[in-house]
This record gives structure tokens, sequence and C-alpha cells, in this order.
């Protein structure tokens, strides 16, 4: 196992290599072209059920771009988090999203939005502690949940 960890290791290290993005819709022809590449958080969510992992952590989901209402620019992660039942952890949605249109578009996917921070109930940015929209659920939920 170890000579493989390093012989991936290596392989993912190297620059010239080219790598995909993996999300849902892009599982089966990445496989069927033995592509390498990074997972989504839906790719990932899509893995997560196949092996029976019920929560994992990533850093920031996708979400509603800037301007979604003209181009229709929203992430696949927003579908899969209302679809497969893993529990995803994150810091939040990335910052450069429209966070107050993602929220929405998490509630019409039904999607459960917990925040556990110091600031009760309300959502942080990822990368930015900056406050910007109250949630209707509380962190005390999470608590709940986690037991």
């Amino acid at each position: 196992i170890l000579d493989l960890m390093q012989n991936l290791l290596e392989k993912l290290a190297n620059v010239n290599n080219s790598y995909v993005k993996i999300s849902r819709r892009d599982i089966a022809p990445a496989m069927q072209q033995k592509l390498t590449g990074g997972t989504t958080v839906s790719g990932t969510m899509v893995f997560a059920e196949k092996c029976n992992i019920e929560v994992f952590a990533t850093g920031g989901i996708g979400g509603v771009h800037r301007g979604a209402q003209d181009t229709m620019d929203i992430s696949a992660d927003l579908t899969e988090l209302g679809r497969t039942p893993v529990a995803v952890v994150c810091a939040g949605i990335k910052s450069i999203l429209d966070i107050p249109r993602t929220l929405e578009y998490l509630e019409t996917q039904g999607v459960t939005v917990v925040t556990f921070s110091s600031h009760s109930g309300l959502f942080l940015h990822f990368l930015h502690r900056k406050v910007v929209i109250t949630l209707i659920v509380m962190s005390f939920l999470l608590l709940m949940l986690l037991k």
C-alpha cells in the first residue's frame, strides 16, 4: 500500500499531468477514459454514499454564482446536497458566490443548513468572518444532530 500511495502522490504532484474536475455528471466519462482528477463536493458525495460514508468534511461548497439570474450558473453541489443522503460539514459557502441566493436555493432543495459558530444562528462566509445573513436554524440543532 505504501508503494501505491507513493506512486499516486508522485503522479498527483507532477505538473506535466493534466487533471479534470469531477462532478456527478463527470464520473462515468472520467472512469471510461481513465482520467485523473479531483472530485467536487457533488462527486465526493456520490462516492461517499456508495461507500456507506455518512459524513465528510470539505473546505467550502459551491453555490449560486453572482449574476446567476442571467447565466443560470449554479453549482451541482447544491442539487446533490438535496439528493444524496450524506451530511457535509464545511466552513461555508465560498465567499465569491451569492450567499443569500445560495441559501434560498438550498431551502428549495430541502437542505437543512446548520451553523456552529460563536455567532449563534448567523451564517458566515467561507474565508471571511463577516456575518452575511441570519438563519432560522440555530447552532443548537447541530448538537441534536450529532447525538
